[in-house]
């Protein structure tokens, strides 16, 4: 595995010394982790060799140095880190970041992760207050193994149909509407930061040490006022067994 020189990164936030493990690609992942960064958590962004992340070559416009300005809005604040999944000793290495990692974020199609060992179940056996987050474009049930690329959601949720030439084929909007990243990254970000904040005691969530532990597999079906309600309701108790307690009461 090879690192790559950091991007500028904030030395202290409230995020300071949470790490993540970075296997997102594209847009609404790296979204998500690149808040994570911007509060001083140390996010490590696994790339492949030789490509590293698709928009890394979504251009133009692209800078001075030839980088992509579409992979540097999304990827401030993070260091990366080229992996091989494929290979077993690299995978061993991964794992031991895992290990250390409090936060691990990723959105291939569902199955993937599994395939290289590193799906949730597999993990928590290695790192059990891991907080891991999966993000897909059409969930989990019917219809999964689906990418979840701007074209293909705009074609199944019937957008297509309704743009171009009005006796003509269904077109593609000009513009990505069908994955808006603020939907999709910051909706997993907020639950995940609640998860962390509570469960892992930044700042003044001390108290709550505990809260959340062991929930991080029901992230994708906790809406982000249940996470702000748990996170108020975890901090209003006395200790970290109560402060548990009332999380997972709102959490379900």
């Amino acid at each position: 595995m090879n690192h790559n020189a950091a991007q500028s990164r904030p030395t202290v936030g409230a995020l300071s010394g949470i790490v993540v493990a970075d296997f997102s690609r594209v847009l609404a992942a790296p979204y998500a982790t690149m808040l994570f960064g911007d509060l001083g958590a140390d996010v490590i962004k696994i790339e492949r060799p030789g490509l590293g992340d698709d928009t890394r070559h979504w251009g133009p416009p692209f800078t001075d140095n030839k980088e992509a300005t579409y992979f540097l809005s999304v990827n401030r604040n993070k260091r990366s880190l080229v992996a091989d999944m494929s290979d077993p000793g690299v995978r061993d290495e991964l794992i031991e970041l895992i290990r250390r990692a409090d936060v691990l974020i990723e959105n291939f199609r569902p199955g993937t992760m599994a395939k290289y060992g590193l799906s949730y179940e597999q993990v928590q056996q290695i790192n059990p207050r891991l907080v891991y987050c999966s993000i897909t474009g059409f969930g989990a049930g019917k219809g999964a193994a689906l990418p979840g690329y701007d074209l293909l959601v705009q074609a199944v949720g019937g957008l297509m149909s309704v743009t171009g030439p009005r006796r003509g084929e269904p077109v593609k909007a000009g513009v990505a509407v069908g994955k808006p990243v603020g939907v999709c990254g910051e909706a997993a970000a907020d639950p995940l930061l609640a998860c962390v904040l509570v469960g892992l005691g930044v700042s003044s969530l001390s108290a709550a040490a505990a809260a959340v532990s062991g929930v991080g597999a029901k992230l994708a079906h906790v809406s982000l006022a249940q996470c702000r309600e748990a996170a108020v309701a975890a901090v209003a108790t006395a200790t970290a067994a109560d402060a548990r307690a009332a999380a997972i009461a709102v959490l379900g």
